[in-house]
């Protein structure tokens, strides 16, 4: 007889257990056990512009890059969302007074240009090529008889695509941003027309500006 009692008594705490383990638990997990939902999610924040490290063409920036180089005051500026970031003593062509107006006189350009192309692997270290011959250059240099209406029309149209205009013409062209390659730092002007920064300046200014600024050339 007892051992009767026995066994229904076993046989009624199983059934008690199995209806706990069924049973959903409502307890409240504590708040340093559960998994907070976007927890590694952080709010986009604009990039300093030391952060910004791509090469690649024409790629979206979170701020709007430009250039302006003061000839006279040999000096190049870059700006950001319209504020000053970073001015650099810059070296010109060996004829740096006056505009460029054909290959080979040593000048550097006066206007209003773009970023054309970016060259990792310049002889001058790094180099951001400036869209020179503008429309406005090419204009002149027909009216003046130095070149024909096709090279006016092939300027035009790489200047509505933003592509590098003709650079073999009688006007001249590879017109550069560029560093100061294996030269040790010149004490005056010495390119063929390009602006000319340090290596270490350059890699900061290349790692910095993508194909697309526009750069203005004051006298």
């Amino acid at each position: 007889m007892v051992g009767v009692i026995i066994v229904v008594a076993a046989i009624a705490l199983g059934a008690v257990g199995l209806y706990a383990s069924d049973k959903k638990d409502d307890t409240p997990i504590p708040n340093s056990l559960q998994i907070q939902e976007g927890m590694d999610e952080k709010p986009d924040e604009p990039l300093e512009p030391s952060q910004i490290t791509s090469k690649d063409d024409f790629m979206p920036r979170p701020k709007g890059y430009d250039i302006l180089i003061d000839k006279s005051a040999r000096e190049m500026k870059i700006f950001v969302s319209g504020k000053l970031y970073r001015t650099y003593t810059v070296y010109l062509g060996f004829t740096p007074d006056g505009h460029k107006t054909r290959r080979g006189d040593g000048r550097t350009p006066e206007g209003e240009y773009y970023i054309s192309r970016r060259n990792e692997a310049s002889v001058y270290y790094r180099s951001l090529l400036i869209s020179y011959p503008s429309p406005r250059d090419t204009q002149r240099a027909v009216s003046s008889g130095l070149v024909n209406r096709s090279v006016l029309d092939a300027v035009i149209s790489a200047y509505a695509k933003k592509a590098t205009p003709p650079q073999n013409t009688r006007l001249g062209g590879n017109i550069c941003i560029h560093g100061e390659g294996s030269r040790s730092r010149p004490q005056k002007d010495w390119t063929a027309g390009c602006i000319a920064v340090t290596n270490r300046e350059m890699s900061e200014i290349f790692g910095l500006i993508p194909a697309g600024t526009p750069v203005t050339i004051r006298p």
